[in-house]
């Protein structure tokens, strides 16, 4: 179980960089940082709750 949420993880930030990318590009680089940071707090909270398992 922690491999799959370990690679879910890792698509999840592999995809979120893409996002990231794409939005500073356009020049609206304070939306490219909250989705950043709301997915490495979900990220964070997936690593709490596969630590309990």
């Amino acid at each position: 179980m922690r491999c799959v949420s370990q690679a879910l993880i890792l698509l999840l930030m592999i995809d979120a960089a893409w996002v990231a990318y794409g939005l500073a590009l356009k020049k609206n680089r304070w939306r490219a940082i909250v989705i950043y940071w709301v997915v490495l707090t979900f990220k964070n909270l997936v690593d709490f709750a596969a630590g309990w398992w």
